[in-house]
């Protein structure tokens, strides 16, 4: 969190250093060359803070990727533990009901992350009981885990988004059931 409002300060520094020098008039003398070298479109210092903004953009890039591979991991995890804790236990206590609602919460980064949106999905072929749903929303975490994990942080994936969408609402049966 630190990282990105760091990025993004730097970022509006540079922003607000080439509008300026964009802004500002152009004095010209009689050869038709520009005295202030900012003002050159092709100076290299012009093209050194372009670089800079890029570079500052990559890696803020890459940062929002590692930290959805972190939930997807997250997602996984937790997901495997709520089917082992009720398969042992046979019930979903106020722990695993966090643990649910923390869920919820990083399939819906992922999938803001991927692009998508609060879009309502109807299940094909809702489990009938918590101990299945449990279990596909196990094995559905570990695919998506995989699929985060292979898919490049430029590709905005359908498939993520659809998976995601999916956990979404496994999670409501999940709690409806548990009640």
């Amino acid at each position: 969190m630190l990282r990105q409002l760091f990025f993004l300060l730097i970022s509006l520094g540079l922003l607000c250093t080439v509008v300026s020098a964009q802004g500002s008039r152009r004095i010209v003398v009689k050869d038709d060359k520009p005295t202030n070298e900012q003002e050159d479109p092709n100076s290299p210092s012009q093209d050194m803070n372009q670089d800079m903004l890029h570079e500052l953009e990559i890696k803020r890039d890459e940062s929002s990727h590692k930290q959805t591979i972190e939930r997807a991991k997250e997602s996984a995890q937790l997901g495997a533990e709520l089917r082992d804790t009720f398969t042992q236990q046979k019930i979903l206590g106020q722990g695993d009901l966090k643990k649910l609602g923390r869920l919820e919460k990083l399939a819906r980064q992922i999938r803001s992350a991927a692009g998508g949106t609060d879009d309502e999905v109807e299940l094909k072929d809702p489990p009938k009981d918590l101990t299945a749903t449990l279990a596909r929303m196990a094995d559905l975490t570990e695919e998506m885990r995989k699929c985060v994990e292979k898919t490049p942080r430029q590709v905005v994936s359908a498939g993520i988004i659809t998976q995601t969408n999916e956990l979404l609402e496994l999670i409501q049966l999940a709690r409806n059931l548990a009640h």
